[in-house]
């Protein structure tokens, strides 16, 4: 029951986000379908040895569309779909086979993404752009645990799919834009407002990305991409579970960071706007910093999507 409480739940790596490009005649219509599939094995327990991790597995699909308005603005609907497989072990229980172990899977819809998206600079090879907006409790926070005697108590906070909430959005983007490469950077602040029918608020969360591609011939791009992510500490508890001394790592600040190599392949069919990509990576550094001190490591992602304007 105190299932998940590593990050695999959250968004991948790689964030997916939608570009504004300048252009004379630019559709108004971008469609994107992006799916995550990560590898993860818990490397280092909890000091408190109340749990650690074994298997984990995730799936997240993303969907986005993204509308153009007059000039260079743009709406963005993003839409984000989990599947996740968690084995989760209990060492401090000894005498219980039913409870000394917890797997779990956790799929549904998570909370979706309604963006505005504004033009900073938009002057070739530089691009900065900045969205506003608000984060939908689409996203169950309801989901139970499946062992005996505790199925009426809600599984870790991160093993629910939403906040239960309505948070504002704030990001900004830059890029730099050559022929041959491409670097980008992204900051992404998920600001918590109020508490949820269940009587508790998910921390802050503020996150940078950056990535470095490298265009090859015939489609492939070699990558360097990466990630800092810091969660605030949860407010109030979840009543269906109250203060239980597992529940702890929620209540401290979490922080952690990747760096990966990856390789993406990606194919326009011809005469279309659609494109499919492909890619597949590998962390080469990682880290967490949390309460606990406990660590799951990401051992690889794999990537697949389309694109397609209207």
């Amino acid at each position: 029951m105190w299932a998940a409480q590593s990050d695999s739940l959250d968004e991948p790596a790689a964030t997916p986000t939608v570009v504004t490009t300048a252009s004379s005649t630019p559709p108004k219509l971008r469609a994107t379908f992006s799916s995550y599939y990560y590898s993860f094995e818990g490397r280092r327990a909890a000091i408190t040895n109340l749990y650690e991790f074994g298997k984990i597995t995730s799936r997240l699909d993303f969907f986005n569309m993204n509308y153009a308005l007059p000039n260079n603005w743009s709406l963005n609907l993003l839409l984000q779909h989990y599947d996740s497989y968690i084995e989760t072990r209990f060492p401090f229980i000894k005498d219980d086979p039913t409870l000394d172990h917890s797997n779990d899977r956790i799929e549904g819809l998570s909370d979706s993404y309604l963006t505005v998206v504004a033009p900073i600079t938009m002057s070739f090879p530089i691009m900065v752009t900045a969205d506003f907006g608000v984060s939908i409790p689409t996203g169950s926070i309801a989901v139970k645990s499946h062992l005996p005697k505790f199925e009426t108590v809600n599984l870790a906070y991160n093993a629910q799919l939403g906040s239960g909430t309505y948070d504002a959005l704030a990001g900004f983007t830059v890029l730099y834009i050559k022929t041959q490469y491409q670097l980008g950077s992204r900051f992404l602040a998920n600001i918590r407002t109020g508490r949820n029918s269940f009587d508790y608020r998910l921390g802050n969360q503020y996150r940078l990305d950056g990535w470095f591609d490298y265009n090859l011939p015939h489609g492939f791009t070699p990558r360097l991409v990466g990630y800092y992510r810091f969660k605030d500490a949860i407010v109030g508890f979840d009543r269906t579970r109250g203060r239980l001394p597992g529940d702890n790592y929620f209540y401290h600040k979490q922080a952690n960071w990747d760096i990966s190599l990856a390789l993406r392949y990606t194919k326009q069919v011809p005469s279309t706007s659609l494109a499919f990509n492909g890619e597949v990576g590998v962390p080469i550094a990682q880290n967490t910093i949390n309460v606990d001190h406990s660590f799951v490591k990401t051992l690889f992602y794999v990537n697949l999507g389309l694109n397609a304007a209207f």
